[in-house]
């Protein structure tokens, strides 16, 4: 909540014009007059239209407030027609109840500078809104409804298809898109300039990465979240369950890389050679995707997603990527020997480890067991996440458990032959510690780490 917002909230109007809140203004429904009349929109006050050096504009909560005779949204539209120098806009919320498609449609048209638009929760009227747009975003988010958690089955007649959306002269250009809760159809139709995409519930019109890649070819980063795919005898069917939790997912993930592999033999190239990062949910979907060139990281995001030891072997010779990740438990640790570890044995290329443990029953982590299932991998560079559902002070002394646990580690002199950095993060409380192995074979507690090293170094952090 922004400065204006706080004191809107109490019935007040700001008393100033500060400049950061004129960059980055962010306001609830109930409080959109208040923010109006500030701005000085309605004449009221003679402090000119600040609306015009309003570059940043995020409004939350539309559609909850008191909308009576379309208040609501006589105050939204008189705003973006006064805010012509937006880079930014936000709209979350119930629009549909706020503004119409036409109205959204036009509000756009008189925004020439915008770069950046996230709208929430709209339906597949609002396809053409970018129709006659004079902008050129570089990023869109769009969520859509209904959500696909709230149906106990999912089926492709009850998403968005997003393509006509994005079907417009001034969306050739943008580089980044977010998708919730929508599916990619229409598959001919090409984005070159798009270099990251994250989808979350979405349906696949095909599981497998050369779909993707044939209208988004130059991702640097993909992220694919509770992804919902056809079953493999009724294509035009979904089932409704992400790809991990199907019965028959890896009989399903076979018959698809199967195809590809035919597929591909014939084509005779690969996919995304610019992938730089995918992340997924579970190993099955990295394994289903088949993804035939190599990517310089992969991250495992749901909990339990090495559960599929000989699928993590095989997308590994696929992708061959630098840096793998993966969130787990501290149930799972024991289990990731033999899920997780023992692929990375036949992974060569696969130097960097990234670990985001959520520690909620036991505050403590044994590193050396943890060293016991790198010992035959290649891991040089170690990075340990840590965060847990607990008090900042609580952590603190958690925290520094953790260190002289990670201490001991380093000096039981059994650490993996292969290791040379290690590193141990809370991400709560924003700290890091690091060690380094010296020449002669002593490790160090180095005292310049940063998360710029991390990344220098070619380590992609899970949380961030």
């Amino acid at each position: 909540m922004s400065h204006a917002t706080r004191e809107m909230s109490h019935g007040q109007s700001p008393r100033a014009a500060p400049s950061e809140l004129l960059r980055n203004s962010k306001v609830d429904d109930d409080h959109l007059g208040n923010f109006c009349r500030w701005l000085g929109l309605s004449g009221e006050e003679d402090v000119g239209n600040r609306a015009l050096r309003l570059h940043v504009l995020t409004i939350n909560n539309l559609g909850t407030g008191p909308n009576v005779f379309g208040v609501t949204s006589g105050y939204l539209r008189e705003l973006l027609s006064c805010s012509r120098n937006l880079k930014s806009l936000t709209l979350h919320g119930l629009i549909e109840y706020v503004i119409t498609p036409g109205q959204l449609r036009s509000a756009l048209q008189a925004l020439p500078s915008l770069e950046y638009i996230d709208l929430a929760n709209i339906t597949a009227q609002y396809k053409d809104i970018f129709a006659d747009a004079l902008c050129a975003p570089r990023s869109v988010s769009l969520s859509f409804v209904p959500n696909p958690h709230h149906h106990p089955r999912l089926t492709k007649e009850i998403l968005v298809d997003i393509f006509p959306f994005l079907c417009h002269p001034s969306l050739q250009g943008i580089e980044s898109l977010t998708i919730k809760a929508a599916r990619l159809d229409a598959y001919s139709v090409s984005f070159p300039a798009l270099r990251r995409l994250e989808a979350d519930s979405c349906w696949l019109r095909e599981v497998h990465a050369d779909a993707l890649a044939g209208s988004f070819p130059s991702l640097q980063y993909l992220s694919l979240s509770s992804i919902y795919f056809p079953t493999t005898t009724v294509p035009d069917a979904v089932i409704g369950m992400p790809l991990s939790e199907m019965h028959d997912g890896r009989n399903f993930a076979g018959r698809s890389r199967r195809l590809q592999g035919m597929q591909r033999a014939m084509l005779e190239q690969a996919t995304w050679p610019s992938l730089q990062i995918l992340r997924v949910g579970t190993a099955l979907e990295w394994y289903a995707l088949h993804m035939a060139c190599p990517i310089a990281c992969v991250q495992l995001w749901t909990p339990g997603a090495q559960r599929c030891p000989e699928e993590i072997s095989q997308a590994l010779a696929d992708s061959r990527p630098r840096c793998l990740g993966a969130r787990v438990l501290e149930s799972q640790l024991l289990r990731m020997s033999e899920a997780l570890f023992r692929p990375l044995e036949q992974s060569p290329c696969t130097t960097r480890l990234v670990l985001a443990m959520s520690l909620s029953k036991t505050p403590h982590i044994d590193f050396r067991k943890l060293g016991d299932g790198l010992n035959g991998t290649s891991i040089s560079y170690l990075l340990v996440q840590i965060q847990w559902p607990i008090r900042q002070q609580t952590a603190a002394t958690v925290w520094r458990q953790t260190v002289l646990s990670a201490q001991a580690f380093i000096n039981c002199h059994s650490t993996p032959p292969a290791l040379q950095r290690f590193w141990v993060e809370s991400y709560q409380l924003g700290r890091l510690v690091g060690w380094i192995l010296e020449a002669g074979g002593t490790w160090k507690e180095s005292s310049n780490e940063s998360l710029a090293v991390i990344a220098e170094e070619g380590v992609d952090r899970m949380w961030t």
